[in-house]
């Protein structure tokens, strides 16, 4: 590996030994002569270590470095070693105390100036050695982690169990906006055409998030809906997790039961967005009612039991708020009436209908990567 290192010297006599004396020992190195040229060059070269004169006109050694160390770039903590005429102790002292590594006294040993800066790089090697060492563990413990969290979500038999005891056909997309995160979505079998479908999506990306992923799962999963209407759930639900998350943290739920002998899908919500019913007989959609107080903000929210009615070859759809809100700032975002009239137009042209179909006119415009988790679900009653 080559190190390039940057000399900052207003003495060009100097400047071009100190150069030639780097060249011939196999470094890269590239010069200015004062501190505003030295940090244009430092922002765009990035240099491995920078070598710098105190006194230099327009921009002087100690702005230089109060610059670099202040800023929140990554080359702000590029090595520095300052270069001071004999007697300025009081230079070198401040420029020790406000972030350089090293000083070297004028007229220059270049002996000493090698040795110097080879300790500096040997130093910087060690760090990014041990940085990359790190930075390699950690990812590959976030690659695991992002497994176990992507297998939360239903598996490929669980979804076909579902299909042909209840009658639907189920497709779903799941897209997290960084390697771990806040959303989460299930389905459970409660009878003979009678089925439980919950999409989470809680506050915050990330580690925090996930592990919030993790307890709800396993809250659910443990702890089923069984008798309760789901209402009665999210409020059970609801008080379990006041107890169990952090303040600030919450989660917005939708939460519901498909029944094809009464055709219904009796539901309650806490935030969410709402789900929409796509009918087949008229092709027209009902936009349902997800307001309602997020789980883990108050221990006596109350929930409200929903329905709709549904109809053989309908269909309904559950989302994220990722699908709406994201590409807000590039004035791309589809927002709630985006989303309705693309709805509208699938199902008066299209009988059969998948997330990807939905999704679509979303993925082609979107930008990359994601500002939100996007989670969404098409659930089809087959004829």
């Amino acid at each position: 590996m080559m190190f390039k290192i940057l000399c900052i010297e207003d003495e060009d006599n100097l400047r071009r030994d100190i150069c030639e004396e780097l060249r011939d020992t196999g470094y890269e190195v590239i010069e200015a002569a004062d501190g505003v040229e030295g940090l244009h060059l430092i922002q765009t070269q990035r240099p491995d270590l920078v070598l710098c004169d105190i006194r230099m006109p327009r921009m002087d050694g100690h702005e230089l470095l109060s610059k670099v160390r202040t800023c929140n770039a990554q080359w702000g903590n590029v090595p520095f070693i300052f270069l001071t005429a004999f007697g300025e102790r009081d230079d070198m002292l401040k420029g020790l105390r406000d972030g350089a590594d090293d000083f070297l006294t004028k007229p220059i040993d270049f002996d000493v100036l090698l040795v110097r800066v080879e300790t500096c790089l040997r130093q910087v090697r060690r760090v990014t050695s041990h940085a990359q060492n790190s930075h390699d563990e950690i990812k590959k413990e976030m690659e695991r982690a992002h497994t176990m969290q992507s297998d939360l979500l239903p598996c490929q038999k669980t979804i076909k169990d579902v299909e042909e005891k209840g009658g639907l056909e189920i497709s779903s997309h799941y897209e997290p906006s960084t390697e771990l995160g806040g959303d989460m979505w299930g389905v459970h079998l409660l009878g003979p055409g009678k089925v439980m479908f919950y999409l989470v999506d809680f506050s915050g990306h990330g580690i925090s998030a996930a592990m919030n992923t993790f307890r709800l799962h396993s809250k659910i999963d443990s702890d089923p809906i069984g008798d309760k209407s789901p209402a009665a759930y999210l409020t059970h639900l609801n008080h379990w997790m006041c107890n169990q998350l952090q303040t600030g943290q919450f989660a917005t739920v939708l939460l519901g039961v498909f029944d094809r002998k009464a055709g219904y899908f009796d539901y309650a919500a806490a935030g969410a967005r709402s789900p929409i019913r796509i009918s087949f007989s008229d092709y027209s959609i009902e936009v349902g009612n997800g307001k309602g107080v997020p789980l883990g903000i108050a221990q006596n929210a109350v929930y409200e039991d929903r329905r709709m009615k549904l109809s053989p070859l309908d269909k309904l759809f559950f989302y994220s708020d990722a699908l709406i809100e994201h590409g807000r700032k590039e004035n791309l975002s589809l927002g709630q009436d985006g989303l309705e009239t693309m709805l509208l137009n699938l199902a008066q042209s299209k009988k059969n209908i998948t997330v990807e179909d939905i999704l679509a006119p979303f993925v082609a415009v979107a930008p990359k990567p994601l500002d939100d988790d996007l989670t969404a679900i098409c659930i089809n009653w087959k004829s």
